[in-house]
């Protein structure tokens, strides 16, 4: 419920401003008191994923993606300042958080693409970006070498054609920019065999 104003004079004929951005919701006489109860109207009240501005205990403006209320005044977003995007960041408003404009809402997406990251509007996320190569540029995978009856996984390098083999590889994810990220999964296959034979 909105604000309220008492009257406590002597009734006679007064004029009241109504604040900006509020109206009248009700009004009570009880003898010679008059309570007028306001509320606010077209308040912008924001939902997952709507991205919104505004602003910090210091007065830094915020463009930010709206994920979660966490009480009155703080919340957590996605969010961009002027000095940089923050994945994952929790604020105090001292203002009214507004809906941002298009223009505002390119430029966080864009920060967050720059990141690495993108908007699932579907499943109202922020998701990773992955990484795949360009026709013509190699990629690394992990091939099981067997030697006299024992596997190990080794990375092996491949040329990005965009064909059946190069889509499966990347579908079920064993797809790396370099041989030290495929290494990193080579090792996890190796250890993970090695528990099971032992």
């Amino acid at each position: 419920m909105g604000s309220k104003f008492k009257n406590i004079n002597k009734m006679e004929k007064q004029t009241l401003l109504v604040p900006k951005g509020t109206e009248v919701e009700q009004v009570e006489i009880d003898g010679n008191k008059v309570v007028i109860t306001f509320k606010d109207k077209d308040v912008f009240v924001p939902k997952d994923g709507d991205v919104c501005v505004g602003k910090d205990f210091f007065y830094r403006e915020y463009i930010y993606m709206f994920q979660d209320k966490i009480d009155n005044f703080t919340c957590t977003y996605f969010c961009l300042t002027t000095e940089k995007f923050s994945l994952s960041t929790a604020f105090t408003l001292v203002n009214r958080p507004r809906k941002a404009t298009p223009s505002e809402a390119a430029e966080l997406f864009s920060a967050m693409e720059k990141a690495g990251y993108k908007w699932n509007s579907d499943e109202k996320k922020v998701e990773n970006i992955r990484w795949r190569a360009k026709k013509g540029e190699n990629y690394w995978y992990s091939s099981c070498d067997c030697n006299e009856g024992e596997s190990s996984y080794q990375p092996q390098i491949s040329v990005e054609h965009g064909g059946i083999f190069d889509n499966s590889i990347f579908t079920q994810g064993d797809y790396h920019k370099t041989e030290a990220d495929c290494q990193k999964l080579c090792d996890q296959l190796n250890a993970t065999v090695k528990n099971f034979v032992a």
